[in-house]
């Protein structure tokens, strides 16, 4: 789809229940003053309608619940809101500074969809619980030095392939622009796990083998071994090989292109794949 005028889109992402997908735009009035909207659009890249989302500062992050139709926004203040596509478009929580008073960096759900975590700009890491409806309550608060780059849930499975409980929330880990990594889970559990020498700009979790996937700002590929505790071993570390000024800015897009293959946005003309094994 095209927009007219001096509009911007900075960040799409689309549903797995539905096809249906969300943009964060930008948009330039004639008087150069500059509003922020979150758009609905359709696989044909159509806009539904009635259907914007208005805040007088940026979405920062998005990230559909992947067992329902909810979609979770954090905005450049620090605002969390959540709205639901059945039919419509409606709110179910919306948080003006309640928990983040800066702007919201990184967010994820837990893949069974009872958890919301999100991270600031200022070190500030929320765990929201959520219900069938999308209401969402904080939980817990935790908080390090440096910004939130990264987060990642970490699947581990049951010792003897026992299935978790139906309410079971997997811990996860998070990295800060300072190189800290960090576990925690949504029970108060918080430690320190390493400190690595630059930011960490990407976390992703190989749960086939149980890996845990860091790339870091100075280009660092480093692979650990994850226990059902929560604790790390080091079994590997590469350094990337990239054109151009990507260590100054890091990796900002890496994808899983298959299991263990990595696909990488390097500011080239290519896209690099990086096999783990």
């Amino acid at each position: 789809m095209n927009f007219t005028g001096d509009s911007l889109v900075s960040n799409v992402v689309w549903s797995e229940m539905d096809p249906v997908g969300a943009m964060a735009a930008s948009t330039l009035d004639d008087k150069d003053c500059e509003s922020f909207q979150v758009l609905f659009i359709n696989t044909d890249g159509s806009l539904i309608r009635n259907s914007s989302v208005t805040h007088d500062r940026e979405a920062t992050v998005m990230e559909w619940q992947p067992k329902s139709r909810i979609l979770a926004i954090g905005w450049g203040d620090g605002m969390l809101s959540c709205w639901s596509v059945d039919g419509r478009i409606r709110p179910t929580s919306t948080f003006s500074n309640s928990s983040h008073h800066q702007s919201i960096t990184v967010m994820k759900w837990s893949p069974n969809g009872k958890r919301l975590v999100t991270g600031d700009i200022s070190g500030l890491v929320v765990v929201w619980a959520v219900d069938a409806r999308g209401t969402l309550t904080a939980t817990r608060n935790y908080r390090k030095k440096g910004e939130v780059t990264a987060l990642t849930f970490c699947t581990i499975a049951s010792p003897g392939g026992v299935e978790q409980p139906s309410g079971y929330t997997p811990s996860f880990f998070f990295g800060t622009s300072r190189g800290g990594l960090v576990y925690a889970d949504d029970m108060g559990n918080c430690a320190d796990v390493h400190q690595l020498s630059s930011a960490v700009d990407n976390l992703m979790y190989f749960e086939e083998p149980s890996r845990l996937v860091i790339i870091t700002r100075s280009l660092m590929l480093i692979q650990y071994k994850v226990s059902p505790d929560g604790r790390v071993s080091r079994i590997s570390q590469v350094k990337l090989s990239v054109a151009g000024d990507v260590a100054e800015k890091g990796l900002q897009s890496v994808v899983w292109a298959g299991p263990g293959v990595l696909a990488a946005a390097c500011q080239e003309k290519v896209t690099r794949l990086f096999d783990l094994a």
